[in-house]
């Protein structure tokens, strides 16, 4: 991936709760719920002992990555490519 689409990238910092504590202007804020929701149905599946989750979702001609960090109560969602 070159460092165009990188920085073209919709991204959003939130806690496991869904709060939102970053995000870029074009990130689309009605999936922080969804998102808050995979998250938290994740944690109680994947397993405890590792401190960073991650989570691909290929939906609507979107890939979004879920990073989960467990240790912190954070996870970054980052909108990695849409197709068009």
């Amino acid at each position: 991936m070159d460092k165009e689409k990188i920085q073209d990238n919709n991204f959003v910092c939130m806690n496991s709760h869904g709060m939102v504590i970053d995000k870029s202007s074009d990130f689309n804020k009605q999936n922080c719920g969804f998102i808050a929701d995979i998250v938290q149905k994740a944690r109680k599946i994947l397993p405890t002992n590792d401190y960073i989750n991650n989570i691909e979702i290929f939906f609507d001609k979107t890939l979004m990555v879920i990073q989960d960090n467990t240790a912190v109560d954070l996870n970054m969602t980052i909108v990695v490519e849409k197709d068009k």
